[in-house]
């Protein structure tokens, strides 16, 4: 597997893959495919690529991977097929199968930060509503049975053990 990078690009040049995905314009220039550009400000040789207008540079299997989103392997197994090399990418199927278990496991460790982030936001939302609660409280409490009961108060004072129930039960 290590080698069928180096044989690809050793076999494979920037012209092949310009006339099988693209178009290859005249004196080595063309429009870029990457970035679909109007102009010829594509530049290439046999070997490498480079976009005077995006910057995208590089080799044929780096062409691969901007022009169809790839990654590298996906590019090396593109390559392979299309240009029917027939190199032997067993390591390549079973990399590709772990980059796609990875990326799912990625995935499932995004969702779960994010969850815990969410967790994380409505536990500070419910210590401050709590503190708000706390602080209503203990300034409007009535001193003497004469004294006004604001509305407020009141609010605050069936709120205040609902959010400590909600503290409570949080995981």
């Amino acid at each position: 597997m290590d080698n069928t990078a180096e044989i690809i690009t050793s076999t494979v040049t920037m012209r092949d893959v310009l006339t099988r995905y693209h178009n290859l314009g005249r004196r080595n220039r063309c429009s870029c495919p990457i970035h679909n550009g109007k102009d010829n400000n594509f530049a290439y040789t046999d070997k490498v690529f480079h976009c005077w207008t995006c910057g995208a540079k590089g080799n044929v299997i780096s062409f691969v991977m901007q022009m169809f989103n790839l990654n590298f392997r996906q590019a090396l197994m593109k390559i392979n097929i299309d240009f029917g090399l027939n190199l032997s990418l067993q390591a390549s199927r079973q990399s590709a199968e772990t980059q796609h278990r990875a990326d799912e496991i990625r995935k499932v460790r995004q969702a779960e930060y994010e969850k815990k982030m969410q967790k994380e936001c409505e536990y500070d939302r419910l210590i401050s509503e709590f503190v708000r609660c706390d602080m209503i409280i203990r300034e409007l409490q009535p001193k003497k049975p004469s004294d006004e009961i604001y509305d407020v108060y009141v609010r605050a004072m069936h709120k205040l053990p609902i959010i400590q129930y909600k503290l409570d039960c949080f995981e």
